[in-house]
C-alpha cells in the first residue's frame, strides 16, 4: 500500500468487481485510454482460452465512433471470435447455456436505430472471435464483442451511428452480439430496460448483454442479460459459438488485470483515494452510495488496523456490524459527506 497523511491508496482493486471511484472519474476523462487496456486484455483471454479450440480471438476496428474526420469508410468491431473447423458451420449456433448467470432474458431483441450518413472516422477497437478453418472472404464472425464508451451511448456524439451500424450486425444474423456496459451514467443501449439514471425500479449500474439474432432475426433473437451493482461481482459470461462450442469470459478477472497492470489506484492521474468518495455520488443510487460508503469505511478501518490489504485474492471483506457502527456516527455528525472525506 502507498500512503501519506491524506491518502489511502493501493495498487489492488478494493471493490468486489467495478471499482466506483476509478469509473466516476473515467466517465468525466481517461474513458478512451482504460478502452485501449481493457480490450487488450480480453483479447489476451479469449485468445488464451480458445487456444487449440479452432477459433480465435482478433482486434478489429470497432462499430463504435472514436474521432470522426471527413470521407467515407466502412466500420468494423472490436473482438471476433473465428471458427476453424469448417464442419461446425453445418450444426448452427450454439444455445446459451441453461446454467448461465442470466439475470434477465428477453425473447425479443429491441434495438434503437437512427439513421445517420457514415463519415471517415477513427474506431475504438473491438474485439471478433472467427472459426479458423472458413475460407477467406467467407469468415464471417462467430460473436463480436463490443465494451461501450460514453460517446457512443445515448447522450453520446456518436450514438445514432453507433445504433445504426449495431442494428446492421445484428441483422446479418451471422454471430452473436456482447455489449459489455460499465457506464452507469448513461441509460442502458436496450429499449425498454429499467433505466439507472432515472432510478427506475430494477435498475442496475452495469450490465452485460448477449444478443442472438442467428437464424432468428431482431424481433425474435434472444437477449440476455446479466445485470449488477456497485460491489457486486462481475458475472462470468457464456458466449455461443457453433455447434455446442461455448467460450466462458472472466470479465471479474480481465478487469482487475487491467486495473492492476495499469496501476489505477497509485498513479497520479487516475488514483482511488479511499477517504474520499466518488465524484458524482449522487449519480448512485440510495443502494449503491451505501455500499460505497461500506467499502470506504472497510478499507479505512483496516489501514487504521495496519492490515495489508495489497495481498490476498479478494477485496477486504464487509463487516456490517463494525462498520455500521463507524457509518451511523459519521452520519449523525456529518450526513452523507463526512469531514474528513470529499468528493474527488
Amino acid at each position: 500500500m502507498t500512503e501519506s497523511t491524506s491518502l489511502i491508496l493501493s495498487r489492488k482493486n478494493q471493490y468486489r468487481g467495478i471499482n466506483a471511484h476509478l469509473n466516476s472519474r473515467l466517465q468525466t476523462e481517461g474513458w478512451e485510454a482504460f478502452h485501449t487496456n481493457h480490450i487488450s486484455d480480453l483479447y489476451a483471454y479469449l485468445n488464451k482460452k480458445l487456444r487449440g479450440t479452432g477459433y480465435v480471438a482478433r482486434l478489429e476496428d470497432s462499430l463504435q465512433i472514436r474521432r470522426e474526420y471527413t470521407p467515407p469508410r466502412r466500420p468494423e468491431a472490436d473482438v471476433l471470435i473465428r471458427d476453424t473447423d469448417l464442419a461446425r458451420s453445418t450444426q448452427g449456433p450454439a444455445r446459451f447455456p441453461s446454467g448461465a448467470m442470466v439475470l434477465y432474458h428477453q425473447g425479443a431483441v429491441a434495438i434503437a436505430a437512427d439513421p445517420s450518413r457514415y463519415r471517415d472516422v477513427d474506431y475504438f477497437k473491438a474485439i471478433s472471435i472467427h472459426r479458423l478453418d472458413i475460407p477467406e472472404g467467407h469468415d464471417f464472425p462467430v460473436a463480436w464483442i463490443e465494451l461501450l464508451s460514453p460517446s457512443n451511448k445515448s447522450g453520446g456524439g456518436h450514438y445514432r451511428d453507433y445504433q445504426e451500424k449495431r442494428e446492421a450486425l445484428l441483422e446479418t444474423e451471422t454471430c452473436v452480439l456482447v455489449e459489455i456496459d460499465y457506464l452507469h451514467e448513461s441509460p442502458s443501449t436496450i429499449l425498454g430496460y429499467p433505466d439507472y439514471t432515472r432510478q427506475d425500479g430494477g435498475s442496475t449500474a452495469y450490465r452485460v448483454i448477449v444478443v442472438d439474432t442467428r437464424g432468428k432475426g431482431i424481433v425474435r433473437g434472444d437477449l440476455y442479460i446479466a445485470a449488477f451493482g456497485v460491489d457486486e461481482p462481475i458475472p462470468v459470461i457464456p458466449i455461443p459459438l457453433h455447434g455446442a462450442d461455448v467460450v466462458s469470459l472472466d470479465l471479474g478477472e480481465v478487469y482487475n488485470q487491467t486495473y492492476t497492470r495499469i496501476e489505477y489506484g497509485i498513479n497520479d492521474d487516475t488514483r482511488v483515494d479511499y477517504r474520499h468518495l466518488p465524484a458524482r455520488i449522487e449519480r448512485y443510487s440510495q443502494a449503491d452510495r451505501r455500499r460505497i460508503m461500506q467499502r470506504i469505511v472497510a478499507v479505512e478501518m483496516a489501514h487504521e488496523e495496519g492490515v495489508d490489504i495489497e495481498t490476498g485474492d479478494e477485496p477486504l471483506p464487509i463487516d456490517p456490524v463494525r462498520i455500521d457502527a463507524r457509518m451511523r456516527a459519521r452520519e449523525e455528525q456529518a450526513g452523507l459527506h463526512p469531514p474528513e472525506m470529499r468528493t474527488e
